[in-house]
């Protein structure tokens, strides 16, 4: 370690950095590390820190371990902080024994509430979609997801997963709740490997208007699919309001017959279901991260 950061000239943030690169897929020490390791070679002489008693061991005896991964099994929400008040031991004892059996504490993940009758409409529509891969393995390539989603000034942040890294703490702020608001509601769709769109829709969308974009601007936004593919398309979208309209189920019906998903056509699309959809789970929260970090890049650049 010390010869490391010698090599990088006594900066600990980049010897930790080439250490991760001579020794990956390892635990590698952090530039604290690095600095504490060169502080006490220059006060001491030695590597080896500076004291008589070096604590008791963090080791709790195997019946124990085991009283430890019985009480996660059981229940594996409870704290570590819980479980080793009830059983006598520390908290980052009890911490590094679950790691120790590669157990990781794994986050929540928020899914819509589903109603009783959508557990059966999700059923048959998965059996539907699976008997059509059964039989055509290349069947995705020809359906058309789609959907819509309003962009706002607020964008989409998660403050929990987001970090600004320094070595001091730089106090980052981000600011909310403007009284300047604006939104974009945007259209998109996914077929086999390409992206349509996107496509700026009226902010408030009904039947009248969404029949207007699927007559006179989707065409042109499928120019690039090719054609044996669009021959054969298949066109999903959603419940909402305006999607059942009865102008755009009878346009629907006579421009796709009978190869369009959807309320109320050919194939049901299950309700509250937007873990079924490619743009619901992963183009929207992309687009709004990256689009969001434009803006904020803008509006900084313009202040300076």
């Amino acid at each position: 370690m010390f010869f490391v950061f010698a090599q990088c000239d006594g900066n600990a943030t980049a010897a930790a950095a080439r250490y991760r690169e001579l020794h990956p897929g390892e635990h590698t020490p952090g530039a604290a590390a690095f600095r504490g390791l060169a502080a006490r070679l220059y006060s001491s002489g030695s590597f080896l820190p500076d004291r008589t008693d070096t604590g008791r061991s963090c080791r709790i005896p195997t019946a124990r371990l085991e009283e430890v991964l019985e009480d996660f099994d059981r229940d594996g929400t409870q704290s570590v902080r819980e479980v080793g008040r009830r059983l006598g031991v520390s908290r980052t004892t009890v911490h590094r024994q679950l790691q120790e059996e590669s157990m990781h504490p794994y986050r929540y993940v928020r899914v819509h509430t589903l109603q009783p009758r959508d557990y059966t409409q999700r059923m048959v529509y998965s059996r539907w979609l699976l008997g059509e891969i059964a039989r055509n393995p290349s069947f995705c390539r020809f359906v058309l997801w789609t959907d819509e989603a309003l962009f706002t000034r607020e964008g989409c942040f998660n403050a929990h997963n987001s970090h600004v890294w320094d070595d001091e703490n730089p106090f980052a702020v981000r600011t909310h709740a403007a009284q300047e608001r604006w939104s974009i509601n945007l259209w998109a769709g996914i077929c086999d490997d390409f992206v349509v769109g996107p496509y700026i829709l009226p902010e408030r969308l009904n039947g009248t208007t969404y029949q207007n974009f699927l007559e006179n601007a989707l065409p042109d936004l499928l120019e690039e699919i090719p054609l044996e593919i669009r021959r054969n398309m298949y066109f999903q979208h959603d419940g909402v309001p305006a999607h059942y309209a009865a102008n755009v189920r009878a346009f629907l019906d006579q421009a796709f017959r009978d190869r369009w998903i959807g309320r109320g056509g050919a194939v049901l699309w299950p309700p509250r279901s937007p873990d079924m959809n490619p743009l619901d789970f992963f183009l929207w929260g992309h687009l709004k991260v990256r689009l969001m970090s434009l803006f904020f890049f803008f509006f900084k650049f313009k202040n300076i």
